[in-house]
């Protein structure tokens, strides 16, 4: 099945009875293998999760989070350090999904522009923390 197929089954999978706790354990040590892409963050998706770390995961593409917006609309603080593929695009793709978004850490981002910036602060009234330190 192709990647889009995945990402169409990402929602109600999340909802699979497994503890959030484990779900966001796993996430953790696929971040830190290297191996989090954007078909495995949305089978661990939940739609009680309020903060997702994803430093380091280069694989992560503006789709794959605009699909997590829409699993997980309650997410509050997202940390996208060193993500180096992270550009307007991804950018855009935040903006048009995460409306409860209060805290975006793009430390190391060095592929986004100042008018995706002002895009995205305009479309996420809430967002009051925004790192984008040696961007």
């Amino acid at each position: 099945e192709d990647g889009d197929g995945i990402m169409g089954e990402a929602c109600a999978l999340a909802m699979l009875p497994i503890p959030v706790a484990l779900k966001e354990r796993v996430l953790r040590e696929l971040r830190l293998g290297g191996v989090l892409d954007d078909a495995r963050l949305l089978l661990l998706a939940d739609p009680s999760l309020t903060h997702v770390n994803l430093t380091n995961c280069r694989t992560i593409t503006p789709a794959g989070l605009e699909a997590l917006g829409t699993c997980c609309d309650h997410l509050e603080r997202i940390c996208l350090d060193w993500c180096f593929q992270v550009d307007d695009d991804h950018l855009d793709a935040l903006g048009s999904t995460y409306p409860a978004l209060r805290a975006l850490s793009l430390r190391g981002c060095r592929h986004v522009t100042a008018p995706a910036v002002a895009r995205l602060c305009r479309r996420c009234p809430r967002l009051e923390a925004l790192d984008l330190s040696e961007c």
